[in-house]
């Protein structure tokens, strides 16, 4: 899947204004769920979105 960097770059934006500094486990928990429904691409936008919210020094499977 080709992951579009630029609307990553804007609902990460988005779910930091909403969630603080724990957006990135929101966007996670959304990848997750996802990927349990059988919606890889979206799964793998929502991992990206987590990725680019992740603090530094957090392992990526926390």
């Amino acid at each position: 899947m080709t992951v579009d960097w630029i609307e990553v770059s804007r609902v990460a934006h988005q779910v930091e204004a909403d969630h603080g500094r724990n957006g990135y486990l929101f966007a996670k928990q959304l990848a997750t769920e996802a990927k349990e429904d059988a919606r890889l691409d979206e799964g793998d936008f929502w991992e990206a979105v987590a990725a680019a919210l992740r603090p530094r020094g957090v392992m990526p499977n926390s």
